[in-house]
């Protein structure tokens, strides 16, 4: 599951990178949801260890306190990964709303880069 997430990740910083105007935020809380997810599913089925779960001294001191605690924990992750898809979907939609009044607005749609200096001001605007 770790592989698949930081595959995702890595996926993301490439295409955020390649295609201009591209937001990272939307996707990546989405992704963070989903792994969220991912760990509601795992969590609950750990052995009692000194690496995984909910690692405190009263956890650790008993076999029920471990179950019950990492039990608990999955399912608030599990709402806490429900709310970023939420979150990610909202931030998704918001993004392509403004990016659509960006393009009322102007005769072209595509977002310039930060640092290109517009054809008509030329090097006289520096």
């Amino acid at each position: 599951m770790t592989v698949a997430f930081l595959s995702a990740i890595q996926a993301l910083i490439f295409r955020v990178a390649l295609v201009p105007g591209a937001s990272i935020m939307p996707p990546l809380v989405a992704l963070l949801g989903l792994f969220w997810i991912g760990n509601r599913l795992v969590l609950p089925r750990v052995p009692r260890n000194p690496f995984v779960g909910v690692r405190t001294a009263w956890t650790l001191s008993s076999p029920e306190n471990w179950e019950r605690t990492n039990r608990l924990a999955s399912k608030a992750m599990c709402v806490g990964g429900v709310f970023g898809l939420v979150m990610g979907a909202w931030a998704r939609r918001r993004a392509s709303s403004r990016a659509s009044a960006a393009c009322s607005s102007r005769r072209s749609c595509r977002l310039p880069s930060r640092d290109v200096v517009p054809p008509e001001e030329g090097l006289a605007g520096r």
